[in-house]
């Protein structure tokens, strides 16, 4: 058996339009996965090469069905690490996390509405509030305008 007659043995060739499956082994991020010696390669990788030849260098294989395990060639287009990260976010799937659950956050929902009152009220500044907070004065601002933390109410 030919090195592609064995990984397309590993795909669940449905109809022309659907995903078609990788049944063997996957990597934890559901990339299918495949020992072609020397190396593990990745199956959609391996799916673009034997159904339209070569990856030029630098280029990525991306998912328009945006599934990881898919091996469907007509599933598969060829773009720079850029192209494939605008992808992601052209259909959401790339949520950076916003307020509390950013690592780097010294806010919270709490502080934000408190300023915010606080703020409105008048007879303070941002620099004030951003001192009393233990934030400079532009992280103030942006939370207290919504620029940032617009989803607090």
């Amino acid at each position: 058996m030919t090195d592609e007659e064995r990984f397309w043995s590993k795909v669940d060739q449905r109809g022309d339009d659907e995903c078609w499956p990788w049944m063997a082994g996957k990597h934890r991020q559901g990339y299918g996965l495949f020992y072609l010696a020397p190396k593990t390669c990745r199956s959609n990788r391996l799916s673009w090469e034997f159904a339209r030849g070569p990856i030029p260098p630098g280029m990525c294989v991306c998912h328009m069905c945006d599934h990881p395990w898919c091996c469907n060639p007509k599933h598969l287009f060829l773009g720079t690490q850029a192209d494939n990260i605008h992808d992601m976010c052209s259909k959401h799937r790339l949520v950076a996390p916003r307020g509390e659950r950013q690592n780097s956050s010294k806010l919270t929902e709490q502080i934000v509405r408190e300023a915010r009152i606080l703020y409105a009220a008048g007879g303070v500044t941002l620099q004030e509030l951003g001192r009393r907070y233990g934030v400079t004065k532009a992280v103030m601002h942006k939370a207290v305008k919504r620029i940032h933390w617009g989803h607090v109410l």
